[in-house]
């Protein structure tokens, strides 16, 4: 019963995804209540006193899908107007550009903007681990997949409603690794990406970070572990996965 559940509520969830990311036409006096968001990111902007709300979509032009994100804008958080559409993935990008992008953030930084956002490429799979890490690691195949690549990569604009243009094509943390939901943080005048490493590269997802270049370009450096979930035994057994090999809980 508890199986069944987990997949009927997984379906739902990803129904909802589906329905969250639809492009629709501007319109305003926009009620949140009337806006499907997907993991909206929310920038109060002073310099235009304006609060903006960005989530991702999906869209298809000219019977080719495509993925990006859009913002909508408030003056009050009461009234909106939106969607206005802020990114594309380049045609010319690691990623898939159908695939879907997550997470996004936007942070004003030195007088402009950028975007943090989770992209995916289900058709390159990661290659097989021929370290030591290996040990730690499983192969999860799920939605007929393994582990592909996976990465936050920063975009960057003039004006909160871009376009958000490629700094540098690829992620910010290592392309070997899964990693999404990047979010920006600045300690001792110091730029750091914060992220997730994906349970489904590790079984046991980490909260990992790594310092950034100052034009926020790329790492400077290697990440390091912040901290860590439990087992997802649990997870694991109620959704329908395939777990090829796995460490010993």
């Amino acid at each position: 019963m508890f199986k069944v559940y987990a997949r009927t509520l997984l379906s739902a969830c990803l129904a909802f995804s589906a329905l969250s990311f639809c492009q629709q036409p501007v319109r305003e006096g926009l009620k949140l209540t009337e806006i499907h968001a997907h993991d909206p990111w929310m920038l109060a902007d002073q310099s235009t006193h304006t609060y903006y709300m960005y989530v991702g979509f999906y869209a298809n032009s000219n019977g080719v899908r495509r993925s990006g994100i859009e913002t909508y804008k408030s003056k009050d958080l009461v009234s909106w107007s939106g969607p206005y559409e802020v990114f594309d993935v380049p045609k010319d990008s690691w990623a898939n550009t159908a695939q879907g992008v997550w997470a996004p953030e936007v942070h004003l930084y030195k007088n402009r903007y950028y975007l943090f956002a989770t992209l995916n490429n289900y058709d390159k799979p990661l290659p097989k681990q021929d370290d030591a890490s290996k040990d730690t690691q499983v192969n999860i195949v799920y939605r007929g997949g393994g582990q592909h690549l996976r990465g936050t990569q920063v975009f960057i604009a003039d004006t909160p409603e871009g376009p958000f243009k490629t700094i540098v094509d690829s992620p910010i943390a290592p392309s070997n690794l899964m990693t999404l939901d990047g979010t920006f943080y600045i300690e001792d005048g110091i730029p750091y990406m914060v992220y997730a490493h994906e349970w489904v590269q590790l079984l046991d997802g980490t909260m990992e970070a790594i310092q950034m270049k100052d034009d926020l370009s790329g790492a400077n450096g290697k990440p390091f572990f912040l901290f860590k979930a439990s087992r997802l035994r649990c997870l694991a057994a109620a959704l329908p996965l395939h777990l090829s090999s796995s460490p010993a809980l």
